[in-house]
């Protein structure tokens, strides 16, 4: 049971971290939900990854193919290497010439006037039947579209504007529906997104027929942050006072900006038949509205998710930072203590875990930070890096953010906590006004009093964010060999890897257990026996590693904390085992305005000495993170 009192005030007050050298802070990568299923009987113990088979009827020449365009590799290294590769006897049917290798486009042709620029359709239809190549798709096909300006150079203003989807809930496969290019951007987005737009009509009214059948089809979300979507939507840009893509807030000019002040009185909601109908003319630009009105079952408003990326790494988070550093002298914090941040962030290099791309940096170079960077000091490292810097009433403040934010990256959260998580980003607002001033509660500050109604509709966070598209915005640069026809260079590259990558398919049943790395080393104690292993793969994602002190920490069902030593079985039953030591000593991180133990965060010291075993089905939370206390 979840014990929330809502409508009463939240309470600002949290204990104070214990200063003891030996203890610890966990911080769990899953939400409170995200249970293991039982898998004790499904074992694999060598790892090989599967887009890498190969099918023995394949030939030397597909697979040198696939090895090019997969490793991106310039054409002039294939043309030195394709001649002495046929001088072996056996290769002489090879070309010469590796734009015969790869089935290269002579011409570029299709390509169609955008004014200034040019845009090529690559086809939502055939992403769509690529995805199913990879991938069972049984139920309606979901797109989430990502659209966003790329530049391509610091010394000019060339720029991509590619239209990227994927098939939810397969994340892992972008692909290109269209691609601009231009020293601007585009003037028009109508004419800009008028050929997916077509095909999108089409696709929605008549679906798509793979697998031997006719599949429905809709366009589930476009993610695109603040200016992006103002040009989509042809509505007025985050500087304007009727710019809410949600509900109908007046903003304010104080202070040489404008802002948006927190109203106990919520505004009225937008609607998808107000944007049609013009309900508030302020909130358009021109007298065209966007023909994405045109797709069937397409919501003007609520498809839009209110990106996180942006809204809350890029935009709260970031802003909170530089108003410590450089905000008024009321709560800029002095050299000396945002050094000591510095110093806290750094020293948690050794305890960050491997799924973490970056390792933390100093707070003084937050201007150069990743949105990863963000969202990894927000959730894990800031509250600790934080604490006893900030005035309690900052910390606290920011706090809010913390825990509203790990509840709504959270899978399958109760509406109880849900609606909590609301209440408390409202607080959020409303405090942070208070604290920072009026003039501080910026387009994004305010779009968090809306964010919990993108939770209803799509899930957690990172199921509808620009993350994804992001990651892939780097691919299309990679394909880049030279500053001439980017364009060109794009779409050649892209036909070459989708003519020549050689695609395994995914039967979406990810291997439940992968045991790495067999030893015979120990530790083992009674009634456990090998095989032993080092290292443990859950669903082909979530790493254990018991050589890696970061990487060796799970939360049990009936709650202890384990640092585990091994992975070995029961001599009798055969099934796979953790061994490991239990802190016996297990409280909370903070009690209010919610206790962490909801959320799965403890802070645990005094490891046993004695060696323990639990069933791989008790796990509970299959990684935890751990941050040193200061």
């Amino acid at each position: 049971m979840w014990e929330l009192n809502i409508s009463e005030n939240i309470i600002q007050n949290n204990p104070e971290l214990d200063k003891n050298n030996d203890t610890i802070n966990v911080i769990s990568t899953l939400g409170p939900n995200n249970e293991i299923p039982d898998h004790s009987n499904t074992y694999t113990y060598n790892y090989t990854d599967q887009n890498q088979i190969v099918d023995s009827s394949e030939t030397f020449k597909s697979q040198l193919a696939n090895w090019v365009v997969q490793c991106n590799v310039p054409n002039s290294t294939v043309n030195r290497l394709l001649p002495i590769l046929k001088q072996h006897k056996c290769l002489n049917s090879l070309p010469l010439d590796c734009r015969t290798l790869l089935h290269s486009n002579a011409k570029i042709t299709n390509l169609r006037l955008v004014n200034p620029g040019y845009y090529f359709h690559f086809g939502l239809k055939d992403g769509i039947i690529k995805c199913s190549k990879r991938y069972n798709i049984k139920d309606e096909i979901k797109i989430v579209v990502g659209i966003d300006g790329l530049p391509l150079a610091k010394s000019s203003s060339s720029q991509f504007w590619p239209i990227l989807a994927y098939v939810q809930p397969f994340k892992e496969y972008v692909f290109l529906i269209g691609l601009y290019h231009g020293f601007e951007k585009p003037a028009d987005s109508n004419d800009f997104l008028k050929d997916f737009i077509d095909e999108a009509e089409h696709l929605v009214k008549n679906g798509v027929y793979i697998n031997n059948g006719i599949q429905n089809v809709s366009i589930f979300a476009i993610c695109a942050d603040a200016p992006a979507k103002s040009f989509l939507m042809k509505i007025k840009g985050h500087t304007g006072y009727h710019s809410c893509t949600r509900c109908f807030v007046e903003g304010e000019y104080l202070n040489k900006r404008t802002c948006f002040p927190y109203q106990e009185i919520k505004p009225r909601e937008r609607s998808h038949e107000g944007y049609i109908n013009k309900v508030q003319e302020e909130h358009h630009v021109g007298n065209s509205l966007s023909y994405l009105m045109r797709i069937p079952g397409f919501d003007m408003v609520n498809s839009f998710p209110l990106d996180y990326m942006h809204l809350v790494t890029l935009g709260a988070m970031r802003k909170l930072i530089n108003l410590w550093m450089h905000g008024p002298l009321t709560v800029c914090l002095p050299s000396w203590q945002v050094k000591k941040i510095s110093n806290n962030l750094l020293s948690f290099k050794s305890s960050i875990t491997n799924d973490f791309v970056r390792k933390p940096r100093k707070i003084e170079e937050v201007s150069r930070w990743k949105a990863t960077e963000l969202r990894t000091f927000l959730i894990y490292t800031g509250p600790l890096a934080l604490r006893n810097i900030l005035s309690e009433r900052m910390y606290n403040n920011f706090m809010f953010l913390n825990i509203s934010m790990t509840i709504l990256l959270s899978s399958n959260i109760p509406k109880k906590l849900l609606k909590y998580a609301n209440s408390l980003l409202n607080f959020f607002v409303s405090d942070f006004e208070n604290i920072y001033g009026k003039h501080m509660v910026s387009h994004n500050i305010h779009g968090l009093t809306h964010i919990c109604s993108d939770y209803e509709r799509y899930g957690q966070l990172d199921s509808c964010s620009c993350f994804v598209f992001e990651n892939y915005m780097k691919t299309l640069k990679q394909m880049l060999r030279k500053h001439e026809k980017p364009l060109e260079q794009v779409i050649k590259r892209y036909q070459e890897k989708c003519t020549n990558e050689i695609v395994s398919h995914n039967n979406n049943q990810p291997i439940a257990i992968v045991l790495n790395y067999e030893h015979s080393n120990g530790p083992l104690i009674q009634n456990t026996c090998g095989p032993q292993y080092l290292k443990l793969i859950l669903h082909n994602k979530i790493n254990i590693n018991t050589r890696s002190l970061s990487d060796s920490y799970i939360l049990t069902n009936t709650g202890e904390v384990v640092q585990i030593r091994n992975f070995a079985h029961n001599c009798s039953t055969k099934e796979l085992l953790i061994i490991g030591f239990e802190f016996l000593n297990k409280r909370l991180f903070y009690d209010k305005p919610i206790k962490s133990s909801k959320l799965s965060i403890f802070i645990v010291q005094n490891l046993s000495k004695n060696l323990k075993y639990w069933k791989i089905t008790e796990i509970k939370n299959s990684k935890y993170k751990l941050c040193k206390s200061i």
